[in-house]
């Protein structure tokens, strides 16, 4: 499966918070937003975001998978599934500079 889905990235708006701290916004899954005081925890926190996103998704995908604004995440979602680790997920995610 993990041979299957390496076309399958993740990429995220990377801005700074006025106290310095980084939001990331990705770009696969809209509405996952995560911080952290520098790069590093910004990514760890959203790693962890998008594998507990893909449980969430995985664990009701009648629902999930209709959906107008998330029937597209499948992919994502089977991707974090089959990577299983959020040290794996985090070194897939590359930051772009956002618009903020």
């Amino acid at each position: 499966m993990e041979k299957l889905l390496s076309v399958c990235g993740f990429t995220a708006e990377k801005n700074f918070d006025e106290d310095g701290s980084i939001i990331l916004c990705l770009n696969e899954i809209e509405f996952l937003i995560e911080t952290g005081k520098d790069e590093d925890e910004a990514l760890t926190n959203m790693a962890k975001a998008i594998l507990e996103y893909a449980g969430d998704y995985y664990s009701d995908l009648a629902f999930w998978s209709r959906g107008r604004n998330t029937k597209g995440h499948m992919q994502y979602v089977m991707k974090a599934l089959a990577l299983n680790d959020v040290e794996k997920i985090k070194d897939l995610i590359k930051c772009q500079p956002g618009e903020i």
